[in-house]
């Protein structure tokens, strides 16, 4: 099905809403029949983490999550680099 140039960019342009998405996570842990706890917010925290742990530009993860400064961007660097740090302590051959 067609949509004009019009609608289809106040459809891609649209913010989904917190409320939204906890119950669409509501919704597919009935559905999947998950018993752990797990939030919209849960979810963002982990994949922008998941975006810096694997080496994403800290600009990128700013602007995929929406954030106007990027101080608030740089607490998953900063997790990201202790992560890092903790499997380097793990697996360097020089270890310990």
């Amino acid at each position: 099905m067609f949509i004009g140039n019009f609608i289809a960019e106040e459809i891609l342009n649209k913010k989904l809403s917190p409320n939204y998405l906890q119950e669409k996570v509501k919704r597919y842990r009935e559905l999947l029949g998950l018993n752990i706890p797990i939030s919209a917010h849960g979810i963002r925290h982990a994949f922008a983490t998941y975006l810096a742990e694997s080496g994403a530009n800290p600009a990128a993860i700013q602007i995929l999550l929406g954030h106007e400064s990027l101080d608030t961007t740089t607490r998953y660097i900063h997790a990201s680099d202790r992560y890092a740090e903790k499997m380097h302590r793990k697996y360097h051959p020089l270890k310990k």
